[in-house]
């Protein structure tokens, strides 16, 4: 792999660092402290797979997004994830940061998942998807999946790691024994591979194992039943399927000539279907009768209602005299004298009255009217009661010739169809017992089927253990040797402390890298220097051992390393200039940035990308940005337009 660049985008700009601006696999980004030096490369680690990205306040308020622009044996790819957010997914592009094209989603946990990021970064280096055990020394250790993860442990050197004293993970005894593994992947040494193959010979043994132990017992269970073998069962299927066949060819032939004896009852089918219809149309004759009746009988209620009313009506006007006023009814005041019909006026008001016998007339006139509409409606009702009983008579005439044709057809055709169907009846039941007898069979056939199966998973299981045998041992005889991985690695470290000028490196004896891959300096484990200086150069030369070695070897490897701040602890404070040790020479870091430059010019297939305060001049123009932190030359920052003034 090599990185081409980043790019932060925000709501109002983007901010981007160009790996590749000096044209040099070795770029350097520079600086004072807080202007974003160690962001970008956390950024970086961040687009593959961390779960966690820088949070400064600046960040927060004007970037969105990370991209990182990457190649992969020459093919360009854009990988882009969102800041700030709980959603832990990343999107994967092919193309640099600028092409447009469909972007591809990628989860990041579990890593171990096809459409996971760490899975095709790991394939894309050649590690593949290989299982790492948690504890050492424990065959029944449960195993995880490698992770991208796992990987940046050995290509990105933090400035925390440089001086905690935990290089390896040291503390934690699962970490520490899985980035051992890690190690041994990338050198080739690991034995995971022996592992799995061995545990794949192991299970393929058990389960041959196991599909002899159910063979037999599967055989003892088809003795006891006293199933018949496969040839026999077969045959037996096959004559039984024949006579199947010719059962059901004889029940179209019974149900055939069964309809033919029976045509001679058609006329009594035709009169009974008839029949009825008859009897249908006559049982919605009497419900519309009966509905129209149930709308009269109101009707006959309401006319009486009104001649009682009109009745009341003459009653009352003799009943009642129309005159009979005792007070004045606009004054209120007792009248003098009582009004009074005078030459067919009223001596109160002098308005003419009608005589009685025209209001009595009147009432007697509308009487008769409604007598004689309540006499029609009687007459009519009387009409269609006489036509229900009518309807209903014929109802039920038409339903007793209905059940009296049911009788003539089912006597006429009972005698006629009882040997077709006793003959129909014993062929059911024939039909019936073959299938019976056939689901038998069938089962028999599939126990017979199951012990071929399983005879042949044996067969199958027997060959694979002989081809992954075949294999164990050509790798167990191709592996490299660990031994001589160590040793290189070995020789690696010590010249490089040697070249750098590590005081008393040889007292008590030279450096080495023992077989967990830990480092020993003057005859003791690297952490018990005590010297936070020779921690730093330590960490730094055992990162660039084993980069520069596997890289060397064509193992898999990303490619690239990112180092931060490798003259921590090297460069006095100005403000302590007193406490400088033996460890604080500036000669000491012109030879180690000396080496990296010429490695990276002799293996220009390789990346390092250096994050420092301020590198020896001899590699200012492998400064790929310098920032400033001033406003008045810039670039301030990596959020450059937040400059303290803004």
């Amino acid at each position: 792999m090599h990185l081409h660049k980043l790019r932060l985008t925000g709501p109002r700009r983007r901010y981007e660092v160009d790996f590749d601006r000096c044209g040099s696999n070795l770029a350097i980004i520079a600086g004072p402290i807080h202007t974003g030096k160690t962001t970008v490369l956390e950024f970086v680690d961040y687009l593959f797979g961390d779960h966690e990205h820088p949070t400064h306040p600046e960040l927060a308020q004007s970037v969105r997004s990370a991209a990182l622009e990457l190649s992969i044996d020459g093919r360009r790819w854009t990988i882009e994830r969102p800041l700030f957010s709980a959603d832990q997914i990343a999107y994967l592009r092919e193309g640099g940061l600028d092409e447009v094209g469909p972007a591809e989603r990628k989860i990041i946990d579990p890593p171990g998942d096809p459409e996971a990021l760490s899975s095709w970064l790991l394939d894309a280096i050649g590690l593949g998807s290989p299982k790492l055990r948690v504890t050492e020394g424990n065959p029944n250790s449960p195993a995880h999946d490698l992770s991208i993860r796992d990987v940046m442990w050995v290509t990105f050197l933090p400035s925390k790691r440089l001086d905690n004293e935990a290089l390896l993970h040291e503390g934690h005894l699962q970490k520490h024994y899985k980035f051992r593994q890690v190690l041994e992947l990338m050198f080739g040494v690991h034995d995971d591979r022996l592992a799995q193959l061995l545990d794949r010979l192991k299970g393929l043994r058990e389960k041959r194992r196991e599909h002899e132990r159910q063979i037999e017992a599967l055989k003892a269970f088809l003795v006891e039943e006293a199933v018949p073998e496969a040839g026999a069962v077969d045959e037996r299927r096959a004559k039984i399927l024949d006579e199947r066949k010719g059962i059901s060819q004889r029940l179209e032939a019974v149900t055939s000539a069964a309809s033919s004896s029976t045509d001679y009852a058609e006329e009594l089918r035709s009169r009974y279907g008839r029949a009825r219809a008859e009897a249908a149309r006559s049982a919605a004759r009497v419900r519309d009768r009966e509905d129209l009746l149930d709308r009269l009988l109101p009707l006959r209620g309401q006319y009486a209602e009104d001649e009682r009313k009109l009745v009341f009506f003459a009653e009352a006007k003799q009943l009642f005299d129309p005159l009979h006023v005792d007070h004045c009814p606009a004054c209120l005041q007792k009248l003098a004298e009582q009004p009074r019909m005078e030459l067919g006026h009223c001596s109160l008001c002098r308005e003419e009255l009608k005589p009685a016998e025209e209001t009595v007339f009147a009432l007697d006139r509308e009487r008769r009217s409604l007598r004689r509409r309540i006499k029609d409606l009687d007459e009519y009702t009387g009409q269609v009661q006489k036509q229900i009983a009518e309807a209903e008579a014929e109802r039920s005439r038409l339903e007793e010739e209905v059940a009296e044709l049911v009788r003539q057809l089912d006597d006429r055709t009972s005698q006629d169809l009882s040997p077709f169907l006793g003959e129909r009846e014993q062929l059911i039941q024939r039909r019936s017992k073959l299938d019976a007898e056939l689901a038998d069979l069938e089962r028999a056939a599939r126990w017979r089927e199951g012990l071929s199966r399983r005879q042949a998973e044996v067969v199958a299981t027997t060959a694979s253990i002989a081809a992954v045998s075949e294999e164990l041992a050509v790798v167990s005889e191709n592996q490299p040797a660990r031994d001589s991985i160590i040793n290189e690695i070995t020789q690696r470290f010590s010249f490089l402390l040697h070249d750098w000028g590590f005081p008393k490196v040889d007292d008590p004896e030279p450096p080495y890298i023992n077989d967990h891959f830990v480092p020993y300096v003057r005859g003791r484990v690297y952490r018990g220097i005590g010297s936070d200086g020779a921690l730093t150069l330590i960490s730094v030369a055992w990162t660039l051992s084993v980069f520069e070695t596997v890289i060397e070897h064509g193992g898999p490897h990303p490619g690239f390393l990112m180092l931060d701040s490798p003259q921590k602890n090297l460069a006095p404070h100005p403000d302590h200039e007193g406490d400088a040790d033996e460890y604080m020479d500036p000669a000491i870091v012109q030879r180690m940035y000396d080496h990296v430059l010429a490695w990276c010019a002799a293996h220009p297939h390789a990346q390092v990308i250096v994050v420092d305060h301020e590198p020896p001049q001899a590699v200012i123009d492998r400064e790929v940005v310098r920032y400033t932190r001033r406003a008045d030359r810039p670039p301030y920052g990596l959020i450059d337009d937040q400059t303290g003034d803004t």
